[in-house]
């Protein structure tokens, strides 16, 4: 037999020995991707580009803190600070008192509490003049200085889409989240597809173009219905290019499986491609969950009564319009 062949075979053996070792098989494996990648948001198969849950399964916790709690109905100690201390992988290593605060009787119980919580166990709380001196830790796991949003049975945060759908099956809410903070887009529609608000974030920050609509068509100025145009048959009428658009998905789908979201995308898509757009209600920017760049208010009926420009939060510039 053929020497490339016998070390081609032997390191396949031995490559699938160690894959099997580490992992114990397919299903092993696949876990493990889930758990490395998923605070990516370009690695294949990752959690944030490929996952989709019910919004109904997500679950918002606070940021990861600690709650001290006095067990004598007498005392009722108070201002107390504590200071987590993280190592590099953001676990927690030890808790510093930075404010022993007063109060406190002898038998005081701390626990973690917010994101993450199930993972700790405090143990003992020393207690001296009154005051915390020391918090024991049994247990210890990653700590999260902002809030986090878990799916149900998870014990990672969160990294994918959520959604709430409509009765009809359209889209209600959209959101992108990557370890549990919104990050992406965040997206609002009405039940018949018309968009309401369309949002950008940056783990967990309002960072980029935020643009809000009033929920109702415009049709284009020049837009004029069917009628009678001299021939012998008259071309039927419409009260607005929204509702012929409408009329004509009815044909377009007829005898197809559709959903309501793919037919109510078409016809946003149409309406817009005639030259139909929808009334803007609010158009803002952000950067670092500041108020920075062009902000821009409307009225109902689409004409802009307000212009403000904002650098990192404080505003610069103000004009009212006359619309």
């Amino acid at each position: 037999m053929n020497k490339k062949l016998i070390g081609f075979l032997a390191t396949l053996v031995f490559g699938l020995l160690a894959f099997f070792l580490t992992f114990g098989g397919p299903e092993g494996f696949r876990l493990w991707w889930l758990e490395f990648s998923n605070g990516s948001t370009w690695l294949p198969f990752s959690p944030y580009n490929n996952r989709v849950e019910d919004a109904s399964k997500l679950k918002h916790y606070e940021a990861t803190h600690v709650v001290i709690e006095d067990q004598s109905l007498f005392w009722k100690g108070k201002g107390t600070v504590v200071q987590p201390i993280l190592n590099s992988d953001g676990q927690l290593e030890k808790l510093i008192i930075t404010s022993p605060g007063s109060g406190y009787s002898s038998d005081v119980e701390a626990r973690v509490a917010g994101a993450g919580a199930s993972d700790f166990e405090l143990g003992e709380v020393t207690v001296l003049n009154g005051g915390i001196s020391k918090i024991e830790i049994i247990k210890t796991g990653k700590w999260y200085d902002s809030p986090r949003v878990f799916c149900e049975g998870d014990d990672l945060p969160y990294s994918g889409t959520a959604q709430k759908k409509y009765r009809n099956g359209q889209l209600m809410d959209k959101r992108k989240y990557l370890l549990g903070e919104l990050h992406g887009k965040w997206s609002r529609w009405k039940n018949n597809g018309i968009p309401l608000f369309e949002k950008d974030y940056l783990h967990g920050k309002k960072h980029g173009t935020h643009m809000a609509w009033h929920g109702r068509p415009v049709d284009p100025k020049d837009y004029k219905s069917g009628g009678d145009h001299g021939g012998k048959e008259k071309k039927k009428t419409y009260v607005s290019l929204w509702a012929e658009v409408n009329e004509k998905a009815i044909a377009q789908f007829k005898g197809n499986q559709a959903s309501q979201q793919e037919k109510n995308e078409w016809i946003v898509k149409t309406y817009q491609e005639k030259g139909g757009s929808f009334a803007p209600k609010l158009l803002e920017h952000y950067e670092d969950n500041q108020r920075h760049g062009l902000f821009e208010k409307y009225d109902d009926q689409g004409n802009k009564i307000s212009k403000d420009e904002y650098i990192e939060g404080e505003r610069v510039k103000h004009k009212a319009l006359d619309p």
